[in-house]
């Protein structure tokens, strides 16, 4: 696996977003992304195989605000490793400038959206790793992203 094709991260369900942004404005943290809008469609097989094989291929709507030219990002992420506090899986992503041509693209190759979800992100950093607020309608979680593990541990127990 490449190196830059890898996501490791880990994920929390929080009751309360706006403790924890107090807790990374305390920490001196800077905001990477301001609070942004996302649309997410997940596709699947008609039958079903990625969900079974833990795998996600996703199309995201607004790209990050360093690629101002796409209109979205194609995501493929392998299944994660088990047994393991922190995520680590392949993640491919391609920059898109045409949500509907790529959403035709994935369904002409069978594919057929099988989850629909927005939410708000905010992303602030935290040393060498990304702290993402997302605010969803049945949650809110923070995900810890990093380069390797033990900067991820580090910075969920700084928080």
């Amino acid at each position: 696996m490449n190196e830059n094709e890898q996501e490791i991260e880990v994920k929390f369900y929080v009751n309360d977003l706006a403790a924890v942004e107090e807790s990374l404005l305390g920490l001196g943290c800077r905001l990477v992304e301001p609070k942004v809008f996302e649309s997410n469609l997940r596709f699947d097989t008609p039958d079903g195989a990625l969900t079974l094989e833990r795998r996600v291929l996703r199309l995201r709507q607004p790209a990050p605000s360093g690629q101002p030219e796409a209109a979205g990002v194609l995501t493929y992420k392998s299944p994660a490793q088990p047994g393991q506090e922190v995520t680590i899986r392949q993640e491919i992503e391609v920059v898109v400038d045409n949500l509907v041509t790529a959403r035709h693209l994935l369904e002409a190759l069978g594919y057929q959206v099988v989850v629909m979800y927005e939410k708000w992100r905010t992303i602030y950093r935290l040393g060498p790793v990304d702290v993402v607020l997302d605010e969803l309608p049945y949650g809110n979680f923070v995900e810890i992203e990093g380069h390797n593990p033990e900067e991820i541990r580090t910075a969920a127990r700084q928080l």
